[in-house]
C-alpha cells in the first residue's frame, strides 16, 4: 500500500509531462497543416471573378498580398485583417505588412 501511493503521484507527473510534450510537438504540425489547408482555400479564391471578391470585401491584390507570406505563416491572418479593415477593425493592411495597389487618378479632385 505504501509502495502503491508513492508511486501514482510519480506515474501522474510522467504522464503530464508526455502530454506536455506531445503538445509541444503536435501543436505546430497542426498549425502548419491548418495553414497549408487555408493557402490552398485562399488560392481558390484567386480564380475567382473580381466581382466576387469584391463582394466579400476583398480584390486580387490582397488575396496575391495574403499568398505572399511565407508558406509557414498562416495566409487568412492576412486576408482577415485586410477584411475586417473596412468594417471598423483596427487593423489595416498596411499593419500587416500588406502594401495594396494605389490607383492614381481614380477619384476627381475637389477644387
Amino acid at each position: 500500500m505504501i509502495i502503491l501511493s508513492s508511486v501514482l503521484p510519480l506515474a501522474s507527473s510522467a504522464l503530464r509531462l508526455v502530454r506536455e510534450a506531445a503538445a509541444v510537438v503536435v501543436a505546430p504540425v497542426v498549425s502548419l497543416g491548418r495553414a497549408l489547408q487555408h493557402r490552398r482555400e485562399i488560392t481558390a479564391l484567386a480564380e475567382l471573378d473580381d466581382h466576387v471578391l469584391k463582394d466579400i470585401g476583398l480584390t486580387r491584390t490582397d488575396v496575391h498580398g495574403a499568398l505572399a507570406v511565407s508558406v509557414l505563416e498562416d495566409p487568412s491572418h492576412v486576408l482577415k485583417g485586410i477584411a475586417g479593415a473596412g468594417h471598423g477593425q483596427a487593423v489595416g493592411a498596411a499593419g500587416l505588412g500588406v502594401r495594396r495597389a494605389a490607383v492614381m487618378g481614380c477619384c476627381p479632385r475637389e477644387a
